[in-house]
């Protein structure tokens, strides 16, 4: 990995409705929308010539100092109520902040595995300690005070309260200067998994508004203690120092104007960015043009094969997925034999094909991302993380015969078609799954038809999205669940790392549990393992060699204990209309989308002009 100068954990939305027609979070912000919203210009009629549009040409050119910006908003959809959006992001309850008001620590390009670090830069990193550069011209829309140390301090502070991947990192954090935070670390950091810490985080925090949680902290107090209070804090008001500040809120818009002494704001020529609430069938809103822009839409086939000539879709590898969370206390499930039968009897690449034409099936199921490229194709990406034994080596789980094998001899029987438990009760589970997020729902359902085809009687149950995460997947209240299988991040420390330590309550998984067969013997004696320990060598080892030795073990360990399924790898698609919008080509210049979000970026660069 290269670093380039620039100048959550229980929240699970962000892990939850890619492309769905709702907006949740920054980690969600705006995934989809769709009747109520103000058009721009009338949709138009007819078909796309290619899968991506076709309205590219000639970047339009735009002097700060010699040319008038375009008085426009770019308009983006919302099904939300803007006004019942508090802002403390922390919060799990309509949390909202929205990625153009502030500004992230670093953007990770996934195609070059490259970091551009925009906000801030790792001014020294050795042993166990780090100094981190905050850029000293940003400033508080509010009142315009400089965003300082004590801001990103408490940015810190709040990720390791919350045990996000940031937080477990460091053991303390000082004030080094105006602009300067030294942290402690919390041991060798390895330099893959500091680097990718910081991704897919804002500076969105400001210190006078948290200093409650931060002086509870600093006093000692458990982060157990504090997390509860930290989650149940309201803002009403919304502070921001990034290209666009917001100046109004109502039940329909959420409007936003170009703060012209950003530092970005030289390679942006239009002057608004606006949220507008519209009705939830997506397909519709930007097919009708009532927006100029989704962040993330996965369409129908319908909706794809008429799109107009300038609606334009770029993909990009999301770096996660759907997967099958199993409850690890189940009479059924809890048995690391029968989750292991139920992966035999699930056919990814038809749950794969379900999902639709952006989706490709999980080749090994062991918790390594790189299952698809960037055009929608399969990809080995993920062997790239071990050596070519060790990809060897995982099971694939393809086979129907040794499904049955291992049921059977768990004491379960199949009669007539029909399995049955060791208790002689017909074999039956419940996949329960969010009832709003609509994409996810052909996935769950074809889950259930394999099921059933083999005859295990499944049923699908979908709950409503409120009431799935806190009563059923957050309180471990499940036969099988549903949820991303990543946190959107490739080093695959993080998504074993969500497994063992963030989702182990989740899954009601317990550490001295975890077991597996000796490597390369799928049907070996099951032994015990110390993945939480792997875990912590992977953290804090400096030796390349020795992490991909740790990445493989524990990959295996996964492949085999299975505390949930990988099903689906997917990309992402963005949405532009290009009549009123120019925006890069998404074949002639892909690589431009290859990191996230081109929504968020293309202003800032330059890359997303007003005609």
């Amino acid at each position: 990995m290269s670093r380039q100068n620039g100048s959550d954990i229980l929240s699970r939305v962000r892990r939850t409705g890619k492309g769905t027609p709702h907006s949740v979070s920054r980690r969600q912000v705006l995934a989809a929308g769709g009747g109520a919203g103000a058009m721009l210009v009338a949709g138009c009629a007819g078909g796309g010539d290619d899968e991506n549009g076709g309205g590219t040409d000639e970047r339009p050119s735009f002097d700060p100092d010699a040319d008038e910006r375009v008085d426009t908003a770019l308009i983006e959809p919302t099904t939300d109520n803007p006004t019942n959006w508090q802002y403390n992001i922390y919060n799990p309850s309509q949390e909202f902040g929205h990625s153009m008001n502030n500004d992230q620590f670093v953007w990770y390009h996934m195609e070059r595995d490259e970091f551009t670090w925009r906000l801030i830069d790792i001014a020294e990193y050795e042993d166990d300690h780090a100094l981190i550069d905050l850029a000293d011209d940003r400033s508080w829309h509010s009142d315009g005070e400089n965003v300082d140390a004590e801001d990103l301090r408490t940015k810190l502070i709040l990720e390791d309260i919350m045990s996000g991947d940031l937080g477990a990192v460091f053991d303390d954090v000082s004030i080094a200067g105006d602009h300067q935070v030294e942290m402690d670390l919390a041991g060798t950091i390895n330099p893959d998994v500091f680097d990718t810490s910081w991704t897919n985080l804002w500076l969105d925090t400001r210190a006078e508004q948290y200093e409650q949680f931060v002086e509870r902290w600093e006093d000692g107090e458990s982060i157990d203690d504090i997390r509860p209070d930290l989650e149940n804090y309201e803002l009403d008001d919304i502070e921001g120092h990034g290209p666009f500040e917001v100046v109004n809120v109502t039940d329909n818009l959420f409007e936003m104007e170009l703060v012209e002494d950003h530092p970005d704001a030289a390679n942006i020529n239009f002057t608004r960015w606006e949220v507008h609430r519209v009705g939830s069938d997506t397909g519709e809103v930007i097919m009708g043009n009532e927006v100029d822009t989704i962040r993330n839409f996965t369409a129908e086939e319908a909706v794809l094969e008429n799109r107009p000539d300038d609606l334009t879709v770029g993909h990009l590898p999301a770096m996660w997925g759907m997967a099958l969370p199993f409850n690890l206390e189940h009479e059924h499930v809890g048995n690391v034999r029968v989750r292991q039968a139920l992966a035999e009897f699930i056919d990814r690449e038809g749950v794969a094909s379900s999902y639709g034409p952006y989706g490709e099936a999980v080749e090994a199921p062991s918790g390594l991302v790189g299952n698809i490229d960037g055009e929608n194709n399969p990809s080995d990406a993920w062997t790239d993380w071990i050596t070519d034994e060790g990809a060897d080596a995982l099971h694939r789980y393809d086979d129907l015969e040794r499904g049955r094998d291992l049921l059977r001899e768990e004491g379960y029987s199949k009669d007539d078609d029909q399995w049955y438990t060791p208790d002689d009760e017909e074999f039956e589970l419940t996949i329960t799954m969010p009832a709003d997020t609509t994409d996810w729902h052909p996935i769950y359902q074809t889950v259930e038809g394999q099921l059933r085809q083999e005859g295990i009687n499944a049923d699908v149950e979908a709950v409503d999205d409120t009431v799935y995460w806190a009563d059923y997947y957050l309180d471990g209240d499940y036969d099988l669940a549903s949820t991303g299988w990543t946190l959107q991040n490739s080093y695959p420390y993080f998504t074993f790392r969500m497994y063992y330590i963030i989702d182990a309550p989740f899954l009601n998984l317990e550490e001295d549990d975890v077991v597996a067969p000796p490597v390369g013997d799928p049907d070996g004696d099951l032994e015990s393992v110390d993945v939480v320990g792997l875990l912590e060598e992977l953290q804090t080892t400096q030796d390349e060699a020795e992490s991909v030795e740790l990445i493989e073990e524990l990959a295996w360990v996964t492949n085999q204990y299975l505390p949930m399924l990988p099903l689906t790898e997917i990309n992402d698609t963005v949405w532009f209309w290009e009549d009123e919008w120019w925006v890069p080509d998404p074949v002639e210049e892909s690589a431009t989308y290859q990191s996230k979000w081109p929504l968020w970026q293309f202003p800032r660069t330059g890359n997303l002009r007003a005609r």
